[in-house]
């Protein structure tokens, strides 16, 4: 089976994870390497990067290639996949570039800044005939699958309502994240991840509420209500945990009979009658589960997990329509 060549453009905090997740893969004997790393820095590759994830990365093999330019990895170097690891604001523009010399890609979440950004994007993949998927991870997690699975098969009658939350200490490990213009802020950085659960469990809602409180660069406070037929959706994000408190992600969904909360580590039960129950979920990589759905797609196997563009197009609609409403006051907005 012939070996898939990588490439990861931008080694920032968030690729030192998915570097991690493609050593493990190589560790097993999935036929991955990452042959190149891309990075406008290519002296600080080596260094020590941190984040909110907090995460034991493996050390890089000191014989990958490095480059400091997209022109000049592709003008040199032959790879079949480009894991894009850019900040926000670079995505488009890699992205296309990639695509179009004929490269699959992983792109960082979110798939781009604006709407008009990503469906360029989207086109752009269509047009090359190569794979595009947004690393939206928590699309892995078992605690969210569970809920998904909960809520198609209807074990615990209908959901009536779900809220998901997730706060964080504010990013203060690059700049780029002190300019809305430049990341997005919180209510498309954080905010994202629990939009595309829920359109994950219920689809696209019918309209979307939301009130934000920002102070850059010190603190950003979403609040948000999502719509749908049958059940509504509360979305609480946070860019103001102090540094003593851990990063929070997490969901408590009410269903006819029974509640279900996961707090990230535990996922529980709560039924209308008898006893909770601790549901044992296997201990997974985000990372490692999205980078091995991209490489089983680029091999024809599509089933095994791989996110549609389109898709990640969709929330980026959805925030969009957040961010509408909160200028609004908290107005409704339509989608």
């Amino acid at each position: 089976m012939q070996t898939l060549r990588v490439a990861i453009v931008g080694f920032g905090g968030i690729a030192r994870s998915h570097y991690t997740a493609y050593h493990r893969l190589v560790s097993e004997g999935y036929p991955v390497r990452v042959v190149a790393i891309c990075d406008r820095h290519p002296d600080r590759v080596f260094s020590h990067v941190t984040t909110n994830l907090r995460d034991e990365n493996t050390p890089l093999d000191p014989t990958t290639h490095l480059y400091s330019s997209i022109d000049e990895l592709l003008s040199r170097e032959t790879f079949d996949i480009a894991d894009v690891c850019l900040p926000t604001l670079a995505h488009k523009d890699a992205v296309l570039q990639l695509l179009r010399a004929g490269k699959h890609v992983l792109c960082e979440k979110p798939l781009a800044l604006t709407s008009e950004e990503s469906e360029a994007m989207v086109a752009a993949a269509h047009e090359a005939d190569r794979l595009l998927m947004v690393a939206h991870l928590t699309r892995f997690d078992p605690h969210y699958l569970f809920l998904r699975d909960a809520v198609r098969d209807g074990r615990f009658g209908k959901l009536l309502h779900l809220s998901l939350e997730r706060l964080s200490e504010y990013p203060t490990w690059s700049p780029i994240f002190h300019t809305l213009e430049k990341n997005g802020g919180c209510i498309l950085d954080m905010q994202i991840h629990d939009i595309d659960v829920a359109c994950m469990v219920l689809g696209a809602p019918k309209a979307a509420s939301t009130i934000r409180c920002d102070d850059l660069p010190y603190h950003q406070l979403v609040s948000t209500r999502l719509f749908y037929e049958a059940a509504t959706v509360t979305i609480e994000e946070a860019w103001d945990n102090t540094r003593t408190l851990p990063f929070f992600a997490g969901f408590c969904a009410r269903f006819e009979r029974a509640s279900v909360r996961s707090d990230g580590k535990t996922l529980t039960v709560y039924p209308k009658e008898g006893e909770k129950s601790v549901i044992e979920t296997p201990q997974v990589s985000g990372f490692y589960e999205e980078i091995r759905a991209l490489c089983e797609a680029v091999r024809g196997h599509t089933e095994a997990g791989f996110l549609p563009p389109e898709q990640a197009l969709l929330d980026i609609r959805i925030v969009e329509a957040t961010a509408k409403s909160a200028a609004l006051g908290g107005a409704t907005v339509t989608l």
